[in-house]
C-alpha cells in the first residue's frame, strides 16, 4: 500500500484552499498576488507528489504517461506552466497588469462594470472570451479541476493501493492470492483470529474499523460532482 499518498491529499488541498482564497479575494487587492503565487506552487506541487507517492507501483507508469499527455494538450494547463514559472522562478505575476496599447480600453470595461474583477489578458481563444481579460479565479479553477480530476482517476485506478480502506478487502486480497488469516497477520494479529469473529459478522469490516476514509472527498464533490465510494 502506498503509505504516502496523503502528501498527494495535502497538496490538493493546499491548492483547493488558495483557489478559494482567490475567489473572496476584493477587486484590485495586493494580497490576490499572494494568493494566486500560493495557488500555482501547490497545484504545480500535485503531479510531483503523485510520481513520488506512487514511484514502484505497477502500471502507475504507463497511465501516468497517458495523464500527463492529456494534460498537456489543454491549452489552459499549458497556459499555467508558462504563468507557474513566472510566478515561481522570477516573482513576476501579471494579474490586473495592463498593457499601455490596451490602457483605454480597460478603462472602458471598468467604467462600464464589465471589469469589476481580478483579471489576467489572455489570448482570446483560450476561453472564448471576446475582450482576452479573464477573472483570475475562474481561470485558476479551470485549471484546477483538471487536476483534481488526475487525482481522482489515480484515486479509482489505483484504489487498492492508495485508499487504505479498499486495501483490507477481499477483493484485493484474493487477487493477490492472500486471505482473510494473511490479512490479520499484516495487521500483526494472530492469523486465527477472523475465526474468533462473533457469528455473522465480516471481519473485512472489522479491519477496516481504524482505516481512514478519502479525505479529499469533499473536494471531488465540489468540483467533479464524484466521490471514492466505500468497500460496504
Amino acid at each position: 500500500m502506498a503509505g504516502s499518498f496523503g502528501a498527494v491529499e495535502d497538496k490538493l488541498r493546499e491548492a483547493s484552499f488558495f483557489l478559494e482564497k482567490l475567489g473572496e479575494a476584493e477587486p484590485y487587492t495586493l494580497e490576490v498576488n499572494h494568493y494566486f503565487s500560493a495557488f500555482v506552487s501547490a497545484a504545480r506541487s500535485v503531479t510531483f507528489a503523485i510520481q513520488v507517492s506512487m514511484k514502484g507501483v505497477d502500471q502507475f507508469a504507463p497511465w501516468y504517461e497517458s495523464a500527463r499527455e492529456r494534460l498537456k494538450s489543454d491549452p489552459i494547463a499549458q497556459l499555467f506552466v508558462d504563468l507557474r514559472n513566472n510566478v515561481i522562478h522570477r516573482g513576476d505575476t501579471p494579474i490586473n497588469r495592463v498593457e499601455i496599447a490596451d490602457f483605454e480600453e480597460c478603462i472602458s470595461l471598468q467604467m462600464n462594470g464589465d471589469l469589476n474583477y481580478h483579471f489576467l489578458r489572455i489570448p482570446a481563444e483560450i476561453m472564448d472570451d471576446n475582450n482576452g481579460y479573464v477573472d483570475i479565479a475562474v481561470l485558476s479553477e479551470k485549471y484546477f479541476k483538471p487536476l483534481a480530476q488526475l487525482v481522482f482517476d489515480c484515486y479509482e485506478k489505483f484504489k487498492f493501493t492508495v485508499a487504505p480502506r479498499w486495501y483490507f478487502t477481499e477483493e484485493n486480497f484474493r487477487r493477490r492470492g492472500l486471505d482473510i488469516a494473511d490479512a490479520f497477520e499484516e495487521k500483526g494479529l494472530p492469523r486465527t483470529m477472523a475465526d474468533r469473529m462473533p457469528q455473522g459478522g465480516d471481519p473485512w469490516k472489522w479491519l477496516r474499523l481504524d482505516q481512514p476514509y478519502c479525505s479529499i472527498n469533499d473536494i471531488f464533490d465540489r468540483y467533479l460532482n464524484v466521490v471514492i465510494c466505500e468497500p460496504e
